[in-house]
């Protein structure tokens, strides 16, 4: 079993998240405020194993939170950036090594697939 973390201002999307993760035997904490998931990265002791986390939120973007959040994760941990805007508007905002960008709405079967 593998523990993630989920970072998206969309109340749906984290509890969609929630229940993909529960179905394949993994555990997760969601945040809506990515300024909450830098905190508890900052505090846990647990091995995070992967983080999806939205590229447009208010409080940050998801690519802010990525460069902050791996001074604070393993190096085995797996980001993924969630996207609903278009391909080309990513491209300039991904500086930063991510493991795989995804379009919004991730499907079951591709969580699935990232996570196992």
């Amino acid at each position: 079993m593998s523990f993630g973390v989920i970072v998206d201002d969309e109340e749906s999307i984290l509890d969609e998240f929630v229940d993909s993760l529960e179905l394949l035997g993994h555990t997760s904490r969601c945040f809506a405020n990515p300024l909450l998931g830098l905190s508890f990265l900052s505090e846990t002791k647990l091995a995070v194993d992967f983080v999806f986390v939205d590229l447009m939120m208010p409080q940050m973007d998801g690519m802010l939170f990525i460069k902050n959040a791996k001074k604070l994760t393993g190096l085995s941990t797996h980001f993924f950036l969630m996207t609903g805007v278009p391909e080309h508007t990513v491209s300039k905002h991904t500086e930063i090594p991510v493991s795989q960008v995804l379009r919004k709405p991730v499907s079951f079967t591709e969580i699935s697939r990232l996570v196992t």
